[in-house]
């Protein structure tokens, strides 16, 4: 048995070369940093695909246009399980910068995890005071526009891959007692690119906002991407336990 036999293939995309401009020649074959970068992006993303957990053995096939031809998990149970629908998806958003060669192939370990708690340090509540707290969205949004030159970077580095590359990453954090964000993980994004999603996702990081009044927030703030521009939706931020006193809205 052949070795591609061994891998539940995802759908093929249809093409081999890229019709985008490229923005520098081309070289015979991506360098080795380029594709262990798309390798440890996608690793980073696919462990939040959640259960059933687990390791398995990822391959991908990439053409010349840096784009990702197929994709494949070696367990063929875990590939047609939900976890695996979503590792593929992931796989199938792996870039590298173009190339002339012929398509080349990678194969790799990934894991899922089981999804844990927010790691944020929640202290007891002073007596009275509800677990959930309360920040204005418009608070929100400003630190976020603040930091915007750090995602526009991210972006600007896969727009090298692909200078048509434009969609939506949205990520979920909690904002602690202290303002830090934390349990920074990927929500419903459609940028095709996981080295940019993954880049955009960890500034969230380093972000620090106003202390939330009494409590935790938990937030999902989608990011518009496109050549030439972006915008910023609206977030969505929620009170710990979705229930009991929310955030304000905008003009609230």
């Amino acid at each position: 048995m052949s070795r591609s036999s061994l891998f539940v293939l995802s759908a093929v995309l249809a093409g081999c070369a890229s019709s985008s401009p490229r923005l520098a020649p081309a070289a015979a074959q991506p360098p080795s940093a380029e594709v262990e970068e798309a390798e440890s992006a996608a690793r980073s993303e696919i462990q939040f695909c959640g259960r059933p957990s687990g390791a398995t053995r990822a391959r991908v096939i990439f053409a010349s246009s840096g784009r990702v031809l197929a994709a494949g998990l070696a367990d063929e149970q875990r590939a047609r399980s939900p976890s695996g629908a979503c590792a593929l998806r992931v796989l199938l958003d792996m870039r590298v910068l173009p190339f002339r060669g012929a398509p080349l192939e990678r194969v790799f370990d990934v894991a899922m995890l089981e999804p844990a708690p927010p790691s944020i340090p929640d202290p007891p509540s002073a007596p009275g005071e509800k677990p959930f707290g309360r920040l204005a969205p418009e608070v929100i949004q400003r630190v976020v526009r603040s930091s915007f030159g750090l995602f526009r970077h991210c972006y600007e580095d896969g727009l090298r891959r692909d200078p048509t590359l434009r969609g939506r990453v949205s990520v979920q954090f909690v904002i602690g007692r202290d303002g830090r964000a934390g349990a920074v993980e990927p929500a419903d994004s459609d940028l095709p690119d996981v080295r940019a999603r993954v880049c955009v996702r960890e500034q969230f990081k380093a972000l620090a906002f106003p202390a939330p009044a009494a409590g935790i927030v938990t937030v999902t703030y989608p990011i518009m991407f496109e050549p030439g521009g972006s915008g910023q939706a609206p977030p969505k931020a929620e009170p710990r336990g979705g229930q009991g006193a929310g955030a304000p809205q905008p003009g609230s």
